[in-house]
């Protein structure tokens, strides 16, 4: 039958609703006509003399086993492509496709039952596909599906319905594995240890406190080693011992000052209550004795991680000197510009802790250096209290440099250098000279114990 075109696309939702409503030419279904229930095909593609009578019964078949629309549109993208170009190359009069199976409507395995002939053509329609064609998207489907991206549920399904079921996947898994087999560990790698009486008699739960470890060693001295194994207990302190090593480190600091042979001994002495599990008075003051030596040397790092065990200690064994070491941690904390620490540390002072002398001068110090109080920051760096001034000596050199500048930007037209001296808290006019030399200021020709404020703000600004 002969009808116009606009009488096809009044009547394609009819026709869409019939069975194995498909042209046997093009496969679109905007060319399947419907009149009194007959279907008729109009196509401009291809004229009926190209289609083999075997395929379009097959392109039946296929129809009337879809159930669903959706299933209708995947069919009809699938046989769409694999067919023309079929007609194409002539290839679609050599296929035998009355023993042709039928493609499976389910998306883990719709093209597991196409032949191995029409597969090269699927992967090149899968690669289309991946790409997104709007039109396709939006012919027939529901509205959940509709305006997805790439990335969408919907494609994700779709794409994954091309993968095709491979038969010998699991033989060329385990043949890659096999090129590994001597790089991986046959059995499971255990620790053993040995010398150990367990109170359970298992190794399951272990810790130093189920299975605590009594040193034999009697030696006062050993070099530090970190361990790669269980500790051997002949080899190990007991705490008798640590105490006489202790004294003697101390005594051999105090004549000596070997900083490294100290601190490498004093490390052993923490490792051996360590594996020892001894946490009492004793243990505090081991690491306030390795903290005060690493402090007076400038070692920040090694002081930071005896204040933070000590922190640790106190909690069990408080000690008369927590104040001391608690400003030290807050002076710490300035030097580091650790604002979020400090202010926690703030927030769990007690009374009894701000009333200590100690750890008043360090929040007094805080306050001064927070608000830019200059003078009042210097004055009080001068009265520090025990070992305050060797942390406060860290950053004394950065405050000092914001200060000068700050100071140098109020005076016009020169600045006396004895009143910078008594401002940043120099001991001597010598060492002023050298720290404002170090910097580039410049001095009036006139008097060289005057600082030149405006030449002087550009080289401060860049240092």
């Amino acid at each position: 039958a002969s009808i116009s075109k606009s009488q096809n696309t009044t009547k394609t939702t009819q026709a869409s609703r019939t069975t194995a409503e498909v042209c046997h030419h093009c496969l679109h279904r905007a060319c399947v006509i419907s009149v009194n229930n007959v279907l008729t095909f109009q196509c401009f593609l291809f004229s009926p003399q190209d289609w083999p009578q075997a395929m379009k019964e097959y392109v039946q078949r296929c129809f009337t086993a879809c159930e669903t629309e959706e299933d209708k549109d995947r069919t009809e993208k699938v046989l769409k492509e694999v067919l023309q170009d079929r007609l194409k190359d002539g290839s679609a009069y050599t296929i035998d496709w009355t023993r042709e199976p039928l493609p499976d409507d389910s998306d883990s395995q719709s093209d597991s039952s196409i032949s191995s002939d029409l597969r090269p053509q699927l992967s090149r329609r899968s690669q289309k596909v991946a790409r997104g064609r709007g039109n396709d998207r939006d012919r027939g489907r529901g509205g959940g599906e509709r305006g997805r991206g790439r990335g969408g549920k919907a494609n994700r399904g779709r794409r994954a319905g091309l993968d095709f079921h491979d038969p010998n996947r699991e033989a060329k898994k385990q043949s890659r594995a096999a090129r590994f087999h001597k790089q991986l560990r046959s059995e499971p790698l255990v620790l053993s240890i040995n010398a150990l009486d367990l109170p359970d008699g298992t190794q399951e739960g272990l810790s130093w406190e189920d299975c605590p470890i009594v040193g034999t060693c009697q030696d006062t001295t050993k070099s530090y080693l970190r361990l790669t194994c269980a500790p051997d207990p002949s080899t190990v302190r007991p705490v008798h011992v640590l105490r006489k090593s202790l004294q003697a480190v101390k005594a051999h600091w105090q004549t000596h000052q070997d900083y490294a042979y100290a601190c490498e001994q004093m490390k052993s002495i923490r490792q051996d209550l360590t594996v020892q599990g001894v946490r009492t008075d004793f243990t505090v003051e081991v690491y306030e004795c390795h903290a005060r030596i690493a402090l007076e040397k400038g070692d920040h790092e090694e002081f930071n991680q005896c204040q933070t065990q000590l922190k640790a200690l106190y909690k069990d064994n408080p000690s008369e000197n927590i104040g001391e070491f608690t400003a030290y941690r807050l002076l710490y904390y300035i030097f580091t510009k650790n604002s979020g620490d400090l202010t926690t540390e703030l927030v769990y002072l007690t009374p009894a802790l701000r009333a200590d002398e100690c750890v008043a001068h360090a929040l007094a110090l805080r306050a001064a250096w927070a608000l830019g109080n200059f003078r009042r920051f210097f004055k009080l760096y001068l009265e520090a209290p025990r070992m305050a001034s060797y942390l406060i000596d860290k950053f004394v050199e950065r405050e000092r440099k914001v200060a000068l500048r700050a100071i140098v930007k109020t005076f016009r037209p020169d600045l006396p250098v004895q009143y910078v001296q008594s401002t940043l808290g120099f001991s001597c006019l010598d060492s002023c000279m050298a720290f404002l030399t170090g910097l580039g200021v410049t001095f009036t020709a006139s008097d060289p114990q005057k600082i030149d404020c405006k030449t002087s703000t550009a080289s401060l600004a860049a240092s």
